[in-house]
């Protein structure tokens, strides 16, 4: 208690001073001072592990800077636990990079994004090797106090990451892009073959992707060469197949936090998600009230205006049996639900290995034409709800075990399963530790 009490006012300290050093760092443009922030911020989150002691046992493995982000580090976690590794992760607010990028992009935020990074401006262009130069300083001075091995990020589109991966390539720390974000529908293939002449290529030194979909898709586009673009599936979903003991406990209401489909008109509404979720959530609460026996559980995985609309629905019910939880991991919920609920999400691709009943809700839908181009294509292994009353019937048949989850074709659900998230066999973890091994030994 007394050294938790300790750390918890050391981290208070420590978060002030390095947030200081960050702010004379931006604003006087010192590599050092910002070097300074960045390796007691690396401090921050890895020294209960404990970070400092750990640091010079750790000489003989190799030192991994991960830029944190919730879901992305869950494909670490089973090379992270395991006590034989030869890497040793350490953790880094992106947050830092941010605050840099500011400084050099204040003037030219509305020109440049995550997918539309390429820019003609000279003054773009100037501002992009200034800040790339800068970041190159900082980790020259950074890697005299920690050598690292290499970075890890989750998405080779973060345009504040864009310029850190040239920095790293020439100082040869080697940038691996681990791409969390590869769920891809039909109607995003135009998208990401023209996405090089809006993005320009991946400048780091290799990419793990989920699916062999995904890398054709990046490397018909000549975004990644394909030597440096390695398919690995996704290594979260090793869980599922551990063989552990599953529960029928709750419904579970994954709450859509879905993006505008890339390449869709952005002057249309694919689907209204804020109306959609809302009569989702009214939909269950319905059920609760005439179920009290049925646990119902409403996940968020952000908390926005929407999510937090939907909390204020179920507290105003004031039902005992509905409860509402902010972000968190979401697959041991997944593993002990009798039903999944949600919409275009790897969750319910995650709910296809271990059998569970899924409900897509397809009420609300605004675009009936262009709908099934931009959504999964799950085929019948789910069942989909086109009005409120239509998912409570299913949700009653469900619970009274009027209807059995059915493996319609084997094969097929094999093949949805690993045409979205390419795991099947809950060996991604260690594809993944064997393409480590090979770029980094």
């Amino acid at each position: 208690m007394l050294i938790s009490l300790i750390n918890k006012f050391l981290s208070l300290i420590l978060v002030f001073y390095s947030n200081t050093l960050l702010f004379f760092g931006v604003l006087f443009l010192s590599p050092k001072l910002c070097s300074k922030s960045w390796g007691i911020s690396i401090f921050i989150l890895n020294y209960l592990n404990p970070y400092f002691s750990n640091l010079q046992k750790s000489n003989n493995k190799k030192k991994i800077l991960v830029l944190y982000r919730a879901y992305g580090v869950d494909d670490l976690e089973n090379l992270i636990n395991d006590p034989k590794s030869d890497y040793h992760f350490l953790f880094f607010p992106r947050n830092n990079i941010r605050k840099i990028y500011n400084k050099f992009f204040s003037k030219f935020k509305k020109h440049i994004s995550d997918n539309y990074y390429y820019n003609d401006d000279p003054k773009i262009k100037e501002a992009k090797k200034n800040y790339k130069n800068f970041l190159k300083k900082i980790l020259q001075n950074l890697q005299k106090k920690i050598y690292l091995s290499a970075m890890i990020s989750f998405n080779f589109r973060y345009h504040t990451e864009r310029e850190l991966h040239k920095a790293c390539k020439e100082i040869d720390l080697k940038f691996i892009v681990c791409q969390k974000e590869s769920l891809i529908v039909e109607g995003e293939k135009e998208f990401y073959k023209k996405l090089n002449s809006k993005n320009g290529k991946f400048e780091g030194h290799y990419m793990t992707v989920y699916t062999d979909y995904f890398k054709k898709l990046i490397v018909d586009a000549k975004i990644c060469e394909d030597k440096n673009t390695y398919v690995i599936g996704m290594p979260r979903a090793d869980f599922y197949f551990k063989n552990k003991k599953q529960e029928n406990n709750h419904i579970l209401f994954l709450i859509p936090t879905v993006r505008q489909p890339y390449g869709y008109d952005k002057n249309k509404i694919l689907f209204n998600r804020h109306n959609l979720t809302t009569k989702v959530t009214e939909t269950l609460i319905s059920f609760a009230k005439s179920h009290p026996n049925q646990k119902i559980i409403f996940k968020s995985k952000i908390y926005l205006d929407n999510e937090r609309k939907q909390e204020q629905i179920i507290l105003e019910s004031k039902l005992t049996n509905c409860i509402f939880i902010k972000g968190g991991d979401s697959r041991n919920l997944i593993k002990d639900a009798k039903i999944v609920i949600g919409f275009n999400s790897t969750a319910l691709i995650e709910s296809l290995i271990i059998n569970k009943h899924v409900i897509v809700p397809y009420f609300e839908i605004t675009d009936q034409k262009n709908f099934k181009k931009y959504t999964l294509d799950l085929k019948k292994h789910v069942t989909y709800a086109y009005t409120q009353n239509e998912m409570l019937k299913f949700l009653n048949n469900i619970c009274d075990n009027d209807i059995k989850f059915k493996i319609h074709n084997i094969e097929e659900k094999k093949e949805i399963i690993n045409f979205y998230i390419g795991n099947t066999k809950g060996d991604s973890s260690i594809r993944f530790k064997k393409i480590l091994d090979k770029i980094l030994n």
